[in-house]
């Protein structure tokens, strides 16, 4: 099953790949710790999710500044909008101890911003990388 998700999900940009596929396996796994009801380790690996996505906003930010992406003001404020929202997410669910509704929740998010931001700048990237082979 997660060899589909990153098949489906992969950008064919082996670093960004490689980032989104272990922001979704930690969101596996913080799912596997509330089942068994390990809440310290789903609240420290939510901290680990949280780290590792400010990281990848800057790889992106790094790599679309690099590559000339016309979009990057676009799909930055789109990377602050989701660390809000994760943010929020997080901060709820630990208030009010629905800590089950947050694997989905975030995973959900991540499809999204996968599906319709970071593809965009993958189809430019792929571009990019192709005419600076050509010339």
């Amino acid at each position: 099953m997660e060899l589909e998700i990153y098949k489906h999900y992969s950008l064919d940009i082996t670093h960004i790949d490689n980032e989104h596929f272990e922001l979704l396996s930690l969101c596996s796994r913080i799912d596997i710790a509330i089942k068994i009801g390990d809440i310290a380790n789903a609240i420290l690996l939510f901290e680990k999710e949280s780290a590792l996505f400010l990281e990848h906003h800057e790889s992106e930010k790094t790599l679309m500044t690099v590559t000339g992406f016309p979009y990057i003001e676009t799909h930055l404020q789109e990377h602050l909008l989701l660390i809000k929202k994760i943010k929020t997410l997080k901060d709820s669910v630990l208030r009010a101890n629905g800590i089950k509704s947050y694997t989905s929740t975030l995973v959900e998010l991540y499809r999204y911003h996968i599906d319709n931001y970071d593809r965009q700048y993958g189809e430019w990237y792929h571009t990019w990388k192709k005419n600076r082979i050509i010339e």
